[in-house]
């Protein structure tokens, strides 16, 4: 049994716009209750990967249990606004409209250099998605390191449950014609180096919570580690980030437990606040990570199944060793493998011992496509 959720969708339409054929889903999260079908920031991602590549959708529309893609041509460079209008993931969006932006090609209209912009609105520190920081700190430098890939932040603004208002402004370079995503290895975890707590409070929130978390995930970190037999890296606490009007629209805080290993492979777990519950929050945030440092994973359960399309995608094998796959990674092996015809295998290097977590290396035999 795979997953039946918003991620069958973003990964679909972007391998629908890359890779040039149409593309119809049916029984869009049919069992999600109460909201079942298309949701805001399900729908705007369609909507992003199909204007890149000047495609028709049909059924495009909220609630909606059936949606259409017919490409219309190469993916377009250029400058691209999707608004959720709501607390909607505005990180969810990029998931689905940064793998379009690597394969774009120049046309009039591109942004500054021939780059795609995309500016994406909603939601940034929402629960059951990545935060920002998670895709300014793990996310984005993995892609510079094993895929060269040219992707910055220009603006963070952000924005929380219930009106969202958040903007995430992110600047891509295409790959350039002809160009295919070169094949990558996250195999040699190294030492568990060091770690860093960072935690936020924006609006009114107060900053007094946001340093119970750090403080809760730090001492989280290192007793998790003590109980598996596996040795914590050094904690730095950066302190906690206050972020006015000038940054922020509305009230929340967040914690991001980040570690570097001596290999220069990055992992991190993180949590959205809950008032009253900070110091829970922060222990589970910390708790997370030790498990994952003490599997000897090169990746973390966030990051493994955000690496299946490009390893996809990809010219040649790539391999990365990962904690206990989760059911998003298993759905999105299923729906790669269906789509692209790259080839998946998975093999158990370690089982799991007293509750933590054991080790996972993914293979793929990626299609090699190529840009434009």
């Amino acid at each position: 049994m795979l997953e039946g959720g918003g991620q069958i969708l973003r990964n679909s339409f972007a391998y629908s716009a890359i890779l040039g054929f149409p593309l119809t889903v049916t029984s869009i999260r049919a069992h999600r209750q109460p909201r079942p079908g298309l949701q805001r920031q399900h729908l705007l991602g369609i909507k992003t990967a199909a204007a890149m590549c000047r495609g028709a959708l049909a059924g495009a529309e909220l609630g909606s249990s059936r949606a259409s893609l017919a490409p219309g041509g190469p993916l377009r460079a250029g400058s691209y606004l999707a608004d959720t209008a709501t607390a909607g993931s505005c990180m969810l969006l990029a998931q689905c409209a940064l793998p379009c932006a690597l394969f774009a090609s120049g046309a009039p209209g591109a942004g500054p250099g021939g780059r795609v912009v995309l500016d994406l609105r909603g939601g940034t520190d929402a629960s059951m998605a990545p935060p920002v920081g998670y895709m300014r700190d793990v996310l984005f430098p993995t892609l510079r390191r094993c895929l060269g890939v040219d992707v910055v932040f220009q603006r963070v603004y952000r924005g929380f449950y219930p009106r969202g208002g958040g903007q995430v402004v992110v600047s891509v370079a295409p790959l350039g014609a002809g160009a295919k995503l070169p094949a990558f290895e996250l195999v040699d975890r190294g030492d568990a180096g060091r770690a860093t707590v960072a935690a936020f409070a924006a609006g009114r929130a107060p900053a007094a919570a946001a340093a119970r978390m750090a403080r809760a995930a730090a001492a989280a970190l290192g007793e998790e580690s003590a109980r598996l037999g596996a040795g914590a890296p050094a904690v730095a606490e950066a302190g906690v980030e206050e972020i006015g009007a000038d940054g922020a629209f509305g009230s929340g805080t967040g914690v991001l437990v980040t570690a570097e290993t001596s290999t220069g492979c990055l992992l991190a777990a993180a949590r959205p606040g809950e008032v009253g519950k900070e110091e829970e929050v922060g222990a589970a945030a910390g708790a997370e990570l030790a498990r994952t440092l003490a599997s000897g994973a090169c990746v973390d359960e966030w990051l493994q199944d955000q690496l299946v399309l490009f390893m996809a995608l990809a010219d040649g094998t790539s391999r990365v060793r990962t904690c206990d796959l989760t059911l998003h990674t298993r759905t999105a092996m299923a729906v790669a493998e269906r789509l692209t015809g790259a080839t998946f295998t998975v093999r158990c290097v370690r089982e799991g011992v007293g509750g933590g977590s054991g080790l996972w290396e993914i293979a793929c035999v990626g299609i090699g496509h190529a840009a434009g």
